[in-house]
């Protein structure tokens, strides 16, 4: 369990009540991709017994943005190592660009740098996660040099695929411990 608080910043894991909330305030979003409420029961079922760690971010006890860190990673180039992997990282629009992100990765790093001294994550490659790109080179990570990477299965010379979410690269970061 964790608590942080900055400058009306809330950054805790993740509560049963939490879920309702998460689903109402992504789903709000138009153009959002509206993810099934059954997806955040999840995150709280799995964080229940160990197998992710959920980052819930909030302001005036309003979810703001959420991520998850995953012991070891469940898909692409580093799955079954036990390097640490930032996954389903989300802060709604109206809230980007406030260093909510910026805090959330701190936190996630942190409890990384507890069990390994480096840290993992993807990202889409296409133009919308542009921002995203910029951030986390900005911080530090950098591709993993495997390339491209759909539903799980690197993307081979050749391949034909679909560019939607599912199309990301990983990246790494070296953390100090």
């Amino acid at each position: 369990m964790f608590y942080y608080e900055e400058e009306g910043l809330c950054l805790r894991d993740m509560k049963s009540s939490d879920i309702n909330k998460l689903f109402e305030a992504f789903a709000a979003q138009d153009g959002m991709y509206r993810r099934p409420i059954t997806v955040f029961e999840g995150f709280f079922q799995e964080q229940s017994v160990g197998k992710r760690i959920a980052v819930i971010a909030e302001k005036d006890g309003e979810p703001v943005g959420y991520a998850s860190l995953l012991p070891t990673p469940w898909e692409g180039p580093l799955m079954g190592h036990d390097i640490p992997e930032i996954v389903d990282f989300n802060v709604l629009r109206k809230f980007q660009r406030q260093g909510i992100g910026w805090k959330i990765l701190d936190v996630l790093e942190e409890l990384a740098a507890r069990t390994n001294s480096r840290v993992t994550l993807s990202v889409g490659v296409y133009e919308s996660f542009g921002t995203a790109q910029r951030m986390y080179a900005k911080r530090g990570y950098i591709p993993d040099g495997t390339g491209l990477w759909y539903y799980g299965k690197q993307v081979l010379l050749g391949n034909k695929i679909v560019c939607n979410d599912a199309l990301v690269t990983f990246m790494t970061k070296q953390l100090k411990i």
